[in-house]
């Protein structure tokens, strides 16, 4: 599976402008997977179906501050959040090793549960999300920009299936919000 089988809903193509403000972030993006930098900056903050799996981008000039409204160097400072799937889990490279990896984190409970290892590539990861299935389906423009947040995480007794549970937040919200939860974790010593 390659960036080909993905069906985008708002891609925006890195333009020079684009490149001066994501400038800070070069030594970063740098330190990322093989093909990863090169697929952000491409698709910055795009969002799209690969596969069954739904793929949202964070813009590349905001991975740093949404990292922080995230507090991802307080909860798990060997990691850097890149995307979710468009609700409760994130993917993030994590350096924990040798080589850069692409992880799986759940927004809420970051840092206190253990990051699923995906892939040490572009490749890899789009092969995880995809699996088998290239048929892309089709993106809703509606929701684009907005994470699926569920009003008591799971991680504190929510129901997975009520709907009356679900809002759509804008990403910096989910950040802020799960920041918060992840606190409340620390404070009552949640672990993996």
């Amino acid at each position: 599976m390659d960036a080909r089988h993905i069906a985008w809903i708002g891609s925006t193509p890195m333009t020079r402008d684009i490149h001066e403000r994501a400038e800070p972030m070069t030594g970063l993006l740098g330190a990322f997977p093989a093909g990863l930098p090169e697929f952000l900056a491409a698709n910055d903050g795009a969002e799209g179906h690969v596969g069954k799996s739904f793929l949202a981008l964070w813009p590349i000039a905001q991975i740093g501050e949404w990292n922080g409204f995230l507090e991802t160097a307080a909860f798990a400072p060997n990691l850097t959040v890149f995307a979710t799937d468009g609700g409760e889990e994130a993917y993030a490279v994590s350096r924990a090793s040798d080589q850069p990896r692409i992880v799986n984190v759940p927004l809420v409970g970051l840092g206190h549960v253990d990051a699923k290892d995906i892939a040490g590539d572009l490749a890899g990861f789009l092969q995880w999300l995809g699996g088998s299935a290239i048929d892309p389906l089709p993106a809703d423009s509606a929701i684009r920009g907005k994470v699926i947040w569920r009003v008591q995480p799971i991680m504190f007794g929510g129901d997975p299936t009520d709907q009356s549970n679900i809002r759509f937040v804008d990403a910096i919200d989910a950040c802020k919000m799960a920041a918060w939860f992840n606190h409340r974790l620390r404070d009552v010593g949640g672990s993996a």
